[in-house]
């Protein structure tokens, strides 16, 4: 049995919309999967949602209320409710091609990896993209506050570390690596994918990239300005840090390593002289990423 995990939080109409895609798919040739809809202490319409669903599924569809608020515990409750041998995470606001599941199905048995991330395509509102957003050469935006992660056409090893908006894990890997790092997210809701699958790799584990285990996932278009990416960036610095601190030998200034510093000194001319408005935003964005750190290893200090 495979069990597809979906943690959502106050967005009862975008997951009556996944949940109806979702129930349209090809099922994976000779295995069976559940549905498990982890609750992360909505107060909208969210129960009513999944009894909808649940009332005519095919499969069998299991609601999990989880009181203690984060994405962190909402997938390891996930993971510990989970039934199937592997555990598939998936968002509550895409669309899922027809092949999804059984592609994933596919990688799973011929393959034998202990993770998998399958590709998350972005869809853009009226295929419009802003100016300043760059998405490939040296000055591209850096990535993350869109959810995609598209490795090309060729399967095989996956170069950077899923999202969970498309991922199976072997339960097995809970067992010797442990769960989410819930911690990580606290204030940021991010970084505990990346740390778990960066973590399962340094260890050894495989871990694949399926590219025909498609899902689409909705550019809301309250994330295209350039304060949402800013402050992404910020977040993804703070992230960054938890995941890994700065080595303790480094010369520092009132707590911060002295690089930081550098790399913010060394950053902010160049975004002042850049032209062209997505090579300047390139910039910003670092200058963001860069400053998180720095605030990040502040409060840490301060907690000491």
């Amino acid at each position: 049995m495979l069990s597809v995990v979906i943690c959502t939080y106050n967005r009862a109409g975008a997951l009556d919309g996944a949940l109806r895609s979702l129930m349209a798919i090809h099922d994976p040739p000779g295995e069976t999967w559940e549905l498990v809809i982890v609750d992360n202490n909505s107060t909208d319409d969210t129960p009513a949602a999944v009894e909808r669903l649940a009332a005519g599924a095919r499969v069998p569809v299991r609601y999990v209320f989880e009181p203690e608020q984060g994405v962190g515990h909402a997938r390891n409750r996930g993971a510990r409710e989970a039934r199937g041998e592997w555990v598939v995470y998936t968002d509550d606001d895409v669309e899922f091609h027809r092949d999804w599941l059984a592609n994933l199905y596919r990688t799973m048995r011929e393959s034998g990896p202990a993770a998998i991330g399958g590709r998350v395509m972005a869809v853009w509102p009226s295929d419009a993209r802003p100016a300043w957003l760059v998405e490939s050469g040296p000055y591209r935006t850096p990535g993350g506050a869109i959810p995609q992660y598209d490795l090309g056409e060729q399967g095989g090893e996956a170069a950077i570390p899923p999202i969970t908006a498309n991922a199976a894990i072997h339960r097995s890997l809970f067992q010797r690596h442990g769960l989410f790092r819930a911690d990580l997210a606290e204030g940021i809701s991010m970084g505990e994918d990346t740390e778990f699958f960066e973590r399962v790799r340094a260890a050894g584990e495989k871990v694949l990239y399926a590219p025909g285990a498609v899902v689409y996932h909705p550019v809301p278009m309250g994330r295209l300005s350039k304060k949402y990416f800013s402050r992404w960036s910020f977040n993804a610095g703070r992230a960054a840090l938890r995941i890994q601190a700065p080595p303790a030998a480094a010369k520092r200034y009132f707590g911060v390593p002295r690089y930081y510093l550098k790399n913010l000194a060394a950053l902010a001319p160049r975004w002042l002289t850049a032209y062209g408005e997505g090579k300047r935003f390139h910039y910003w964005m670092r200058m963001c990423g860069q400053a998180g750190q720095i605030m990040e290893c502040r409060a840490q200090g301060r907690q000491r």
